[in-house]
C-alpha cells in the first residue's frame, strides 16, 4: 500500500520563513537604533557648543577686566574669527585669555559668531544648535541673528550687563 515517509526532525537548516522572520526583527532593531544613536550624536554636538560659547564668554569677560571694555568683533555678519589674535588663540598684550578659541565649520560656514557693541560694553556669542526641541532654542521674534547656519535653532551667551532681547550697550 502507500507508504509515508516520515519527516526528518533532525534537520540541519533553517526554513525561508524563519530567515525571513529573523532578518526583518534583526532590520527593526538596527533602524531603532542608528536613529537614537543620531539623536545623541546631534545632543553631543549641542552640549560641547553650548560649553564653548560658555567657555568663550569667561575669557570675554577676563578680557573686560583687564581693558574695561570688550573687543571689537562683528559688523553685518558676525565671525567669531574676529578674536583670534595670532593662530587659534585669544590674546592681547601679552595676555591670554585662551589658548584656542574653538571654532566649528560646517559645510564651510562658521557655527559660532560675536558681535560686541560699538561701545564695547556688552557683547552677544551666537550658536545653532542642531537639536530643534532644545530647552534653551530662541525664537526669531527673540533675536533677529541666524545667519551661522541654514538649519537648526539659535542659542546665545550675552555679556552680564544685558539680557534676551534687550538691544547692547
Amino acid at each position: 500500500m502507500f507508504k509515508l515517509k516520515m519527516k526528518n526532525k533532525n534537520r540541519l537548516g533553517f526554513t525561508l520563513i524563519e530567515l525571513l522572520l529573523v532578518m526583518s526583527i534583526m532590520s527593526i532593531l538596527t533602524i531603532v537604533t542608528v536613529s537614537t544613536f543620531t539623536t545623541s550624536q546631534k545632543k553631543a554636538r549641542d552640549v560641547k557648543r553650548k560649553a564653548d560659547l560658555s567657555s568663550i564668554s569667561k575669557a570675554l569677560n577676563m578680557y573686560y577686566n583687564d581693558y574695561g571694555k570688550y573687543p571689537n568683533g562683528g559688523s553685518n555678519e558676525p565671525n567669531i574669527d574676529s578674536l583670534i589674535q595670532t593662530g587659534n588663540e585669544f590674546s592681547q598684550d601679552g595676555n591670554l585669555y585662551m589658548k584656542e578659541i574653538p571654532v566649528e565649520k560646517t559645510n564651510g560656514v562658521t557655527r559660532y559668531a560675536y558681535f560686541s557693541s560699538s561701545t564695547g560694553k556688552s557683547f552677544r556669542l551666537w550658536t545653532n544648535l542642531e537639536n530643534e526641541n532644545d530647552k534653551d532654542c530662541l525664537t526669531s521674534s527673540v533675536d533677529s541673528y541666524t545667519k551661522t547656519t541654514p538649519a537648526g535653532c539659535l542659542y546665545s551667551v550675552y555679556s552680564s550687563n544685558i539680557s534676551v532681547g534687550s538691544t547692547l550697550l
